[in-house]
């Protein structure tokens, strides 16, 4: 649709991407107004930049403003709806050869100086990018920059960015970067056994190494990264014993969750290992109860995988008793609380309230898949064994 430019509309575009900062400034500050007035104009002005020149307001935009840390933040979310809105991607495909080498220097520059809270929205931008201009070899630089900032620093955050960005390219275009499969293994051996490593830099090396997992169809090549889930282990070991934050474990158990979920052949070679590391955390009344509730939904998870590990489960000697006795304390250890059904106060309770009743009706559920497998007799004589030695 063509847009009908006034004069008035032409001298503000000039204004706003010419040489002075106050226009371009005043532009950014729009966007931010609480009045419904100035934001629909500054909507208005940005459609009619968007179609009318492109360039430079994506150049005004990707150099960001230099008033406050909010106008900056503003010109990045601005620079990714600019860029990533359609799925088509189609104002970066108007851009200018030289305005899209630019802008993809200035953003692999800020990944790599900015630790800012909207390092999140760049980061967003690149992966989007990325998803479309890496398979026909668009964008040669990145992976070999992103390979370098886990590599060549000791800058934490950049290498947490590192691994986010390898996590999201993997997610998107496994098929892409399964080519450097080999390198990122035994980068993420390192990082996952080097306990002076930071913890949360390690944690996302867990998230990654989740998605490579998921991408590679190769079961050969599954099997190479075998060798990472004793370092995955050791970091969720790590984290359950880091006493400055006590939710430090959530993470690296939900990833054990979701390969559990997605991979559950993973856990075949050292069953055992993960198996007694779950019991410990579920059964540990020192661990925080979300901690030991995710730590049952492992099992759950893995258990209704069946066609894929029930079996090598079943054959794990005690763990069919020591799991019932597990959920049958979990289940009595629940307290009902009159808040929680009247309605009052309930936001008081929200998290534990929720998480006590959901691990409940997941236990419930895993009874009955225990039914299914075992027959129903059998699970009723493990319950009754398990009541006898559970409660006095």
């Amino acid at each position: 649709m063509d847009i009908v430019l006034t004069q008035f509309h032409k001298v503000q575009m000039e204004a706003i991407l010419g040489p002075k900062s106050e226009p371009f400034e005043t532009f950014i500050s729009n966007h931010m107004e609480s009045s419904e007035e100035k934001d629909s104009e500054a909507k208005s002005m940005f459609n009619m930049l968007k179609h009318k020149d492109p360039n430079s307001l994506v150049l005004k935009l990707a150099l960001g403003s230099s008033y406050d840390i909010y106008s900056r933040e503003k010109c990045t979310v601005l620079l990714k709806q600019l860029l990533t809105d359609e799925d088509d991607l189609c104002t970066w495909s108007n851009l200018t050869v030289s305005t899209q080498f630019t802008v993809k220097s200035i953003l692999l520059n800020r990944i790599m100086c900015e630790e800012s809270r909207f390092i999140i929205q760049d980061r967003d931008i690149v992966s989007k990018l990325a998803a479309s201009l890496l398979p026909d070899n668009n964008w040669p630089e990145l992976l070999p920059f992103l390979y370098q900032c886990l590599t060549s620093t000791s800058n934490n955050y950049l290498k947490r960015s590192a691994f986010m960005l390898f996590a999201q390219l993997a997610e998107d275009i496994g098929e892409t970067i399964v080519t450097c499969v080999k390198d990122m293994h035994s980068l993420f051996l390192n990082t996952l056994n080097d306990d002076t490593l930071d913890l949360d830099v390690r944690i996302e090396a867990m998230s990654a190494v989740f998605n490579f997992i998921k991408c590679v169809l190769s079961s050969n090549v599954k099997e190479l990264f075998q060798d990472l889930l004793s370092g995955m282990m050791r970091t969720l070991t790590n984290a359950l014993s880091n006493n400055e934050e006590k939710a430090a474990a959530h993470e690296p158990l939900k990833i054990f969750i979701k390969l559990a979920k997605n991979e559950p052949g993973f856990f075949r070679r050292q069953l055992v290992d993960v198996v007694n590391i779950m019991f410990e955390i579920a059964e540990s009344e020192s661990l925080d109860q979300r901690a030991r509730h995710f730590a049952v939904l492992f099992f759950i998870t893995l258990f209704e995988a069946k066609e894929k590990a029930a079996g090598m489960l079943k054959r794990l000697p005690l763990f069919i008793s020591r799991c019932f006795a597990m959920l049958l304390k979990l289940l009595l250890d629940i307290k009902d609380d009159p808040a929680r059904n009247s309605g009052e106060n309930v936001h008081d309770y929200a998290g534990i309230l929720i998480c006590d009743h959901k691990i409940g009706e997941e236990g419930l559920h895993w009874f009955s898949q225990m039914g299914c497998l075992l027959g129903n007799f059998s699970v009723v004589d493990l319950l009754l064994s398990a009541c006898a030695r559970t409660i006095p």
